[in-house]
């Protein structure tokens, strides 16, 4: 089974760019959470206004994903 996306590159450059970068994005994504969960976990420095802030960033994250059906696994 294979799935092939085309693209006219003079109409769908920045689609066709997306695409391309698709896992790069989802390796950003996942490493910005990882560092929010390391932050959150590990980081005794953070002050509780802080570690919330982060929480609610990794939260927000989460969610948008399930919404959109999305996995970074």
């Amino acid at each position: 089974m294979k799935g092939i996306l085309e693209f006219d590159l003079r109409d769908d450059q920045k689609e066709f760019e997306t695409a391309c970068n698709a896992g790069k994005y989802k390796s950003l994504i996942w490493d910005l959470d990882q560092f929010l969960r390391n932050e959150v976990k590990f980081n005794d420095n953070l002050n509780v206004h802080t570690v919330n802030a982060y929480q609610a960033i990794r939260d927000k994250i989460h969610l948008e994903l399930i919404e959109n059906n999305i996995s970074i696994e």
